[in-house]
């Protein structure tokens, strides 16, 4: 199984779960009396597969990121954490960019007037570098994982 594949079952087990806990709490409770809509005993039995399968899954692909090199010295995971690191710096610098632009906001001639304390165009220009910075991690990323097996 490819790395992709892998992550692309992560991501189905976990909204799997996730629609199994929501089931169970809907059936958490029920009017003395009644039967519930689902057997909770085989949606946790169910659940507990799915928390089992997810572990594995985990597991493999961190084994399968640490293991694999993409160039001297460093390995998927080393690119991972760079690629969370660009996107975290593209988040704020776009946010701050944002915050630093002046508002319209003035009614009248007593109330306060804002200026930024920073060039807007540069820190726009530096957010669209970073941008293209994570674009180019993120296409790599994915190449790496369509060609990686996964590690059992």
């Amino acid at each position: 199984m490819k790395l992709a594949e892998a992550l692309i079952d992560r991501a189905s087990c976990q909204r799997a779960i996730e629609q199994l806990q929501q089931r169970l709490k809907n059936i958490a409770l029920v009017q003395q009396g009644e039967e519930p809509a689902e057997d909770p005993q085989v949606l946790l039995a169910e659940l507990e597969q799915a928390y089992q399968r997810l572990q594995t899954l985990i597991q493999q692909i961190n084994r399968t990121n640490s293991q694999t090199e993409v160039s001297p010295g460093k390995t998927l995971t080393d690119l991972l954490a760079e690629r969370d690191v660009v996107k975290k710096q593209h988040a704020f610098l776009h946010e701050f960019a944002t915050e630093a632009t002046p508002k319209k906001e003035r009614y009248g001639q007593t109330q306060v007037k804002y200026a930024p304390s920073v060039s807007v165009p540069d820190i726009r220009k530096r957010a669209n570098q970073i941008a293209a910075e994570f674009r180019a991690l993120e296409v790599k990323v994915q190449e790496i994982n369509w060609r990686v097996e996964l590690v059992e």
